[in-house]
């Protein structure tokens, strides 16, 4: 995203589940100015997802977030933990780095005794949605997903 970024100001570029955001050079989501647009996998919508799920279940003081880390921006834990303090919840992040990490994260999700479940964007997410939906289903967890697919695959049923 950058190469592009800086290879020109004046043609119009419109990203797709690029790493993107303000950590890259985009000035910010909802008004990223510039030449550049389009959409985000990153965790500057995660803030968001805390605050919907907190409004949804006002007692909840336990969250566990699940993403891939290739797709973390350097400051993504930081900026989830500030959120989650501003809303009286305790963060649990799990990073996957493929899908041999689903069991254990999944597992550490269950140890932490999370109260709800954010499942962020990613091809992982993409991929596995099934397990995911799955898992959530399970152990009763409210979750959260960053792509409607998941929700299309069953990810609202209780």
């Amino acid at each position: 995203m950058l190469a592009v970024k800086d290879a020109t100001s004046s043609i119009p570029v419109v990203f797709l589940a690029g790493a993107t955001g303000s950590w890259t050079g985009v000035a910010g989501l909802p008004r990223p100015g510039g030449n550049l647009t389009g959409i985000t996998f990153q965790a500057e919508l995660e803030p968001k997802y805390l605050q919907i799920l907190k409004e949804l279940i006002p007692n909840l003081t336990r969250v566990a977030l699940i993403r891939a880390v290739s797709d973390n921006n350097p400051n993504a834990n930081q900026v989830a933990d500030a959120a989650a303090g501003s809303l009286g919840l305790k963060l649990f992040v799990v990073g996957l780095t493929g899908p041999e990490d689903l069991a254990k994260g999944f597992g550490r999700i269950v140890t932490e005794k999370s109260q709800a479940l954010v499942a962020a964007p990613s091809g992982l997410l993409y991929a596995y949605r099934r397990q995911f939906v799955e898992f959530a289903a399970a152990n009763r967890l409210p979750t959260i997903y960053g792509l409607r697919e998941v929700v299309v695959d069953g990810g609202l049923r209780g």
